[in-house]
């Protein structure tokens, strides 16, 4: 006989249960569903009463792997078979997300089954009760995942931090850490120690003026004082130092980088510096200019005994251990020198003077180096070139040849000397250092994106766990400001690694994809976007694009450009005065020059030359990066472009950007 139904009065009692409970009939037909079930199931009460369960809550086709119908099934079965209560395991069943037909919502729960027996003991109801663990299942599974997420990274990062400090022991620069204010040595590549003569254990974790006293001079001192205090990068070029090295005291020189290593609070924490020795290069110069400086002298001062002169200078020059060469106005050789005719491989001047220097130049520079001294020689000036010339086992070599014109006593032109010396070795180093810096800036981005999981995976669980404390918790007076600064610090970190990835990716862009571009459009499209901004600064901006025509460059680019330059002029307003901003534009020969004026707070003229440094800030009550003027400057100078600025403070700033015209406007 059919089953009858509970009774109508009971069945608002049991809708309005506590906890999530479901009433079935013995065929598993839906006949009534507590308010907490419905709101945990994202169900309707009249959606679902009067269905098959299985049919009102069906197996979720993306999960496979959780059998939810089927153990639910073996669990009511096992009710029917024994009535008596069964718990379940917990259990991964989704639900159908009813605003979103077709789709699921996960969840996961923790079942039980609980069987109503009428008065000959059968099963008359069975009532399946859930707790929805939906929140802890999921954020174990986080935080398993995270961990595992975070272990890789951490692995990762530890084979690249190797591989980098590997690649920097054995580079042909000399490569250096020093931490802390006496400057300790914390690392000092194989290049390093040998230009100082110092093994390792003697260096380390000591004071480099410690070990090295005798380079502890004046101007040294106050490079990495300046470096460290400061926390502003120094470009030294043929710097001075004295070592001791093979048993006596020297003078060298270097081209280095200083460059300050900050902390996780940003404080400067050490120096780090790469350096190449050029004391060669440097002394070889010395002689050059003082045996051209002697010649010149010697020439003016004794026309009349020009013949006993050239003599002495020819010994001179032989004794020189450069490459050092006269030619006469014409440009006709006068004379070289034994290590010139050493190099090409020739016996006698009158060998070499037969065919020139054309031969041996390469063939990329031949046109090049020819067209240089005949152009100094026309309006009498010095010329510097750096050009190959093959040498007398056919090999090229790379020479930088200096060219200064000589006169007569009566000012009449005598012709050119020079002198050449080999920089092969020299340019491979810059090579080898250019590809270092480029092995940094892979690293810095590298590092910058494998950041961003943990990081991602930390603020989550914060968010999880603010979420997760009891309110009183939450709102106790250290626990809940101190999760707002975590949140706060998380995503001041997120904003430091987009900005170095930015940085890095932009200083990799050296050929960016140019298109034509309507400038007059893409300020249109920025003004939209800063329509609010516009609104809340009450400002007046002016735009003034028309008939020009389009330039060469990458749209995200100049729409980037655009966007920093006019939010800019707005966020640095002046407090006194209604901000106004005119947007105009001319062209010159091959360019676009945008202008923006504004009437804001302006910039100190002696801060001008820092305004495009990477986090370098002037103003610091409004939010920033310091890296968007730096950003602008790249990208204009990556496509062919410059940018200009103009500025008096207190009163306002002009920016001129020289944007490539596209080549079918080029006339």
């Amino acid at each position: 006989m059919p089953l009858a139904h509970p009774s109508t009065n009971l069945l608002p009692v049991f809708n309005a249960l506590p906890g999530a409970t479901l009433l079935l009939s013995p065929d598993w037909v839906i006949v009534a569903a507590s308010d907490d079930y419905l709101a945990a199931t994202l169900a309707e009460r009249e959606a679902i009463i009067g269905e098959f369960i299985f049919d009102a809550f069906p197996d979720n086709p993306l999960t496979p792997e959780a059998n939810a119908v089927a153990n639910v099934r073996a669990s009511l079965e096992q009710v029917l078979a024994t009535r008596q209560p069964h718990d379940m395991a917990p259990q991964h069943y989704d639900v159908p997300d009813r605003a979103h037909p077709g789709r699921f919502v996960e969840r996961h729960w923790l079942p039980r089954h609980t069987p109503v027996l009428d008065a000959a003991g059968e099963v008359e109801y069975i009532i399946q009760s859930v707790q929805d663990i939906t929140a802890s299942r999921v954020a174990a599974q986080r935080l398993r995942e995270s961990r595992a997420s975070e272990q890789a990274a951490h692995a990762e990062a530890a084979y690249h931090r190797h591989e980098l400090q590997h690649f920097l022991e054995v580079a042909p620069v000399a490569v250096a850490l020093y931490q802390g204010p006496e400057h300790r040595v914390e690392f000092a590549n194989a290049t390093t120690l040998a230009i100082w003569g110092r093994t390792r254990e003697a260096v380390l974790h000591r004071p480099v003026f410690e070990v090295m006293p005798e380079a502890a001079t004046p101007e040294v001192l106050a490079i990495f004082e300046r470096v460290f205090t400061l926390g502003q990068p120094h470009l030294a070029s043929e710097q001075a130092s004295i070592i001791f090295r093979h048993g006596r005291q020297e003078t060298v020189y270097w081209n280095m980088v200083f460059e300050p290593q900050r902390g996780p609070d940003g404080r400067v924490k050490g120096i780090f510096t790469v350096g190449t020795e050029v004391t060669e290069q440097v002394r070889a110069r010395q002689q050059v200019e003082q045996l051209n400086q002697a010649l010149e002298t010697r020439v003016q001062a004794r026309t009349a005994e020009l013949r006993e002169s050239e003599a002495r200078f020819r010994i001179m020059a032989d004794a020189a251990p450069n490459q050092v060469w006269a030619v006469h106005p014409d440009g006709s050789i006068r004379y070289t020198n034994r290590a010139f005719l050493d190099f090409v491989g020739l016996e006698t001047e009158q060998q070499y003077s037969a065919t020139g220097w054309g031969p041996y130049l390469h063939p990329d520079e031949r046109e090049l180096a020819q067209a240089t001294l005949v152009e100094a020689i026309a309006q009498r000036r010095p010329y510097v070139l750096e050009h190959r010339m093959r040498r007398y086992d056919g090999q090229y070599r790379w020479l930088l040849a200096q060219g200064a014109p000589s006169f007569l006593a009566g000012g009449e032109l005598y012709g050119y000397v020079g002198s050449a010396i080999d920089i092969t070795e020299l340019k491979l180093a810059n090579e080898q250092l250019r590809r270092t810096n480029a092995d940094l800036d892979n690293f810095i981005y590298t590092a910058s994106h494998d950041l961003k999981a943990p990081i991602a995976n930390i603020e989550g669980l914060l968010t999880l766990l603010r979420e997760e404390l009891p309110p009183a918790v939450a709102a106790h007076e250290t626990i809940g400001p101190t999760l707002v600064r975590m949140l706060d610090s998380v995503e001041r970190f997120k904003r430091t690694l987009d900005h170095l990835t930015a940085v890095s990716k932009l200083q990799k862009e050296h050929a960016p994809s140019l298109s034509a571009v309507d400038l007059a459009a893409v300020v249109e499209d920025v003004r939209l976007d800063l329509a609010p901004l516009l609104r809340e600064t009450n400002a007046e901006l002016r735009v003034h694009l028309d008939g020009l025509p389009a330039v060469a460059f990458a749209e995200k680019n100049l729409r980037s450009i655009v966007y920093n330059l006019l939010s800019n002029a707005l966020k640095y307003h002046h407090p006194d005065r209604r901000p106004h901003v005119d947007v105009r534009g001319h062209q010159r020969v091959g360019f676009t020059v945008l202008e923006v004026h504004d009437n804001g707070l302006g910039i100190a003229a002696h801060q001008l030359p820092k305004l495009f440094t990477m986090f370098q800030r002037f103003h610091d009550h409004v939010e920033g990066s310091g890296v968007g003027l730096y950003m602008v400057k790249r990208m204009v100078e990556n496509a062919g472009g410059r940018v200009e600025v103009h500025s008096q403070l207190g009163a306002g700033t002009t920016f001129f950007v020289h944007l490539p015209l596209a080549e079918s406007n080029q006339g």
